[in-house]
């Protein structure tokens, strides 16, 4: 197998086989590793496990290289996408038409390492379990209106960036310069855009959809609560987990120095995947079925 990072799609692998693609920079990173050790670990050892950059990286190698090989698969994070499309990607899994992409159901990998219950079971923890949570739910409550802010701008970007439509393709309507403007003068779809991204980015408006995501992630409770508001889910997941793993975990190795940042984080996280798959989140348990699956039928 040939990697070369940065590189086009269709140039990033030479070779078959299962492949798992997934977001980071480096195959140290954190979900590479998160990856590898619940695959190693559930019998699927078989898998190549891939970083290829940032969520779009991941989305265009699938794009690109799906028809060429079926047994490839593409694992991203779920960001802003809507319950539906996360849906619809673990519905039909595996599906070419939908480039065996698959998305957490979750904001970021590093969410489900931020689940009080699931930490719990870490040998590494060296506070009680309610002490963990109220950290947990400090460092959210630090959160919640940045992140409904970031929302709110990633939910207005799409809306003003949706393409104009256009048909020209008679080119004898143009024969000379004239022509092309005069076509672009006369085309309704600019002063429609133009109307509607003046109606998005009213005060009212953005302000009613950031309200609104401030309702979503939080219930209608703040300060936020357990069981209420998809917070839990849909907050920052990378920095709540680090601030958690520095306040909440300690792990020595075997000359008994105390692991810091990154090193700590992966031991305290490979720990965890080392338990019983009926002791995993869902997803991870949903998506060992659907590989092992996979792997059996291919």
């Amino acid at each position: 197998m040939i990697f070369k990072f940065g590189a086009a799609p269709e140039d990033v692998l030479q070779g078959s086989g299962h492949t798992l693609f997934v977001e980071g920079k480096n195959n140290q990173a954190f979900d590479p590793i998160v990856m590898k050790e619940l695959l190693n670990n559930n019998d699927l050892g078989r898998i190549t496990v891939q970083s290829i950059g940032h969520c779009d990286n991941v989305r265009s190698a699938a794009q690109a290289l799906i028809y060429h090989h079926p047994s490839y698969y593409f694992l991203i994070d779920r960001d802003d996408n809507d319950d539906s499309t996360v849906e619809k990607s673990w519905n039909s899994f595996p599906d070419l038409s939908q480039h065996n992409l698959l998305i957490w159901n979750k904001r970021e990998l590093e969410n489900y390492f931020i689940e009080p219950t699931y930490l719990s079971n870490s040998p590494f923890l060296k506070t009680n379990v309610e002490d963990l949570k109220k950290r947990i739910l400090v460092e959210c409550n630090q959160r919640i209106f940045i992140d409904a802010v970031n929302f709110t701008i990633l939910h207005l970007n799409k809306k003003i960036t949706k393409k104009l439509r256009y048909s020209f393709s008679d080119f004898n309507q143009f024969k000379c310069k004239e022509d092309g403007e005069q076509a672009l003068e006369q085309l309704t779809e600019i002063e429609f855009k133009k109307n509607e991204i003046d109606e998005i980015l009213t005060v009212d408006f953005v302000k009613q959809i950031y309200f609104e995501m401030v309702q979503k992630l939080s219930g209608g409770t703040l300060p936020l609560q357990y069981d209420c508001g998809t917070w839990l889910e849909q907050l920052s997941g990378k920095e709540i987990m680090n601030n958690i793993m520095n306040q909440c975990f300690q792990v020595q190795d075997r000359q008994g120095k105390y692991l810091q940042g990154e090193e700590r984080t992966k031991q305290v996280v490979k720990k965890l995947l080392k338990l019983p798959l009926n002791q995993q989140p869902d997803d991870f348990q949903n998506l060992v079925t659907l590989l092992k699956e996979r792997v059996a039928t291919a």
